[in-house]
C-alpha cells in the first residue's frame, strides 16, 4: 500500500468557515480532466434554479476575462437551451438570468485595486478562484 499523499488546503477566510454550514469542493486533476465542464454544468443549474444567487469568478487577469470560464458558462447554458433567458452574450463579462435576476460576475485579483475592488462586492453568495494555485491566503485576505 501506498504512502496518502498530503495535499495542503489554504484556509481562506478559516476563522469564518469554521462556524459556517457549507461546502467545499476542490477538484484535482489534469488539464482538460473535466473539472472545469463539470462545475460549470453545477454552476448553470444554480443560475437557473436558485433564489438570489450571485456567484463571483475571480481570475488572475487583468484583461480577458471574457475567455475561459465565462465562455464556458455560456456554452453549458447553450447546452442546456437556455440562452434567450440570459443576457447576450458579449465581451462584458457578465452574466444576468432575465427570468430570476441570478448573475455572475467576473473580477480579476492581480492587481491591488482588483483586490479592493472584489473586497466591496455584497451579497456574494459562491465564489469560485479560477485556477487558483496562483492565490495565497495573505493576498487573499490582505
Amino acid at each position: 500500500m501506498s504512502e496518502a499523499k498530503k495535499i495542503l488546503v489554504t484556509p481562506h477566510y478559516y476563522d469564518h468557515v469554521l462556524t459556517q454550514n457549507y461546502s467545499v469542493v476542490i477538484q484535482i486533476g489534469g488539464r482538460f480532466s473535466g473539472k472545469s465542464h463539470n462545475e460549470e454544468v453545477r454552476l448553470v443549474g444554480n443560475l437557473g434554479s436558485n433564489e438570489n444567487y450571485k456567484l463571483l469568478v475571480i481570475e488572475d487577469l487583468e484583461t480577458g476575462m471574457a475567455d475561459g470560464f465565462h465562455a464556458g458558462l455560456y456554452a453549458r447554458i447553450n447546452d442546456f437551451g437556455h440562452t434567450d433567458a440570459y443576457t447576450p452574450q458579449s465581451r462584458v463579462a457578465h452574466i444576468k438570468n432575465l427570468i430570476n435576476e441570478n448573475e455572475v460576475l467576473f473580477r480579476g485579483y492581480a492587481t491591488e485595486q482588483q483586490r479592493l475592488n472584489v473586497k466591496k462586492l455584497v451579497e456574494i453568495t459562491e465564489i469560485i478562484v479560477e485556477e487558483g494555485e496562483w492565490l495565497d491566503y495573505e493576498s487573499f485576505i490582505g
